[in-house]
């Protein structure tokens, strides 16, 4: 069913209809009424989008993710999405999903996607800083908010957790139960929060006098796999190490396998700690230490400073969410033995 068969119905032009159904003010009150009957009879129910490139204004919020991918059960997009759904209705606006890879970045610009579907505002999580829509997101005059990426200018807003800090937090756990050859599972050169994160890994080994090693320190591109064979080569070719800190808690289960690979006992003679605090996180055996993000309140904060923004009523800023250290079995309660390589 679509306008069509109504205005064929109606014996009216496709505009009449959809500027009655839209409540325009120049279609009269019976002809109004008539299409409102005909449409309810045929059980046509209006686009939401193409409603509002009738209307040349919209209430529609546009979700733009760089890609989307199974989380491994993560969980933490939809905390995401609730907050932001949640934040998103209580100010009368709508919320469409718009996941979007590199490859499609290059084929349709986001000033084309902004056009395509007239949306009044976007919310933006997950962009690489070498993807194509964050330079084009920086320049644009459309109202943003960016979760977990910088932003400056007085159009764009951003939401993220001090992953800095908290990543300083989760190695000093490690340095005060006396590790010292602390490794660190990071996430990809081109995601500003591995940037951020390795930052704190270092600050936290420079707080405790202990050398940075760059042959600690490896990627893991956030993934399971990626970061299993990144973690057994660093405990095989560094079998000293006796502390891993993963810049995601996905990556920490690929830690996990390298260990069983490698002879060792997480929370025994390895601890482990993770980032997010994901759904399975208090699940595994041994349950894994990692820090907690309030997802959800990010979400739900996001769509508050891009309702600030649309209605003109305040200028871009950044919103930390405040994060937790999680403390569980990974990691070991007590102070653990150096592992011996001999």
């Amino acid at each position: 069913m679509t306008i069509r068969d109504v205005a064929r119905r109606a014996g009216v032009s496709v505009t009449t209809v959809s500027k009655a159904l839209n409540e325009y003010p120049d279609v009269n009150e019976s002809t109004r009424a008539r299409i409102h009957d005909i449409a309810r009879e045929m059980g046509y129910t209006a686009n939401p989008i193409a409603s509002t490139l009738v209307r040349k204004s919209s209430s529609m919020i546009g979700f733009v993710m760089s890609s989307w991918v199974r989380e491994s059960g993560t969980g933490f997009m939809n905390e995401i999405l609730s907050g932001v759904y949640e934040g998103i209705q209580a100010e009368g606006y709508e919320v469409m999903i718009l996941p979007v890879d590199t490859q499609n970045q290059r084929k349709r610009s986001f000033s084309r996607l902004i056009r395509e579907y007239h949306l009044a505002g976007v919310i933006v999580q997950g962009l690489r800083t070498d993807d194509p829509y964050y330079t084009e997101v920086t320049r644009s005059d459309m109202p943003c908010v960016l979760i977990d990426m910088p932003a400056d200018g007085t159009r764009f807003s951003c939401v993220m957790s001090d992953n800095e800090t908290a990543s300083r937090e989760a190695v000093r756990h490690l340095i005060s139960l006396g590790h010292r050859r602390i490794a660190h599972i990071a996430g990809t050169a081109q995601a500003w929060v591995s940037s951020v994160r390795r930052a704190g890994y270092h600050a936290a080994l420079e707080d405790a006098g202990i050398p940075r090693d760059a042959a600690l320190v490896v990627d893991g591109m956030y993934l399971e796999d990626t970061a299993c064979s990144a973690a057994g080569k660093l405990l095989r070719e560094h079998p000293e190490i006796t502390g891993i800190f993963s810049a995601s808690d996905v990556m920490a289960m690929g830690v996990f396998q390298a260990a069983r690979e490698a002879g060792r006992k997480v929370g025994e003679d390895l601890a482990v700690v993770g980032f997010d605090d994901v759904v399975w996180a208090p699940l595994v055996s041994p349950s894994l230490t990692t820090v907690r993000q309030n997802f959800h309140g990010m979400g739900l904060k996001s769509a508050e400073m891009l309702h600030t923004l649309i209605s003109g009523s305040g200028k871009g800023e950044t919103a930390v969410v405040p994060h937790e250290l999680i403390i569980r079995e990974s990691s070991g309660h007590q102070r653990l033995p150096q592992f011996d390589a001999s």
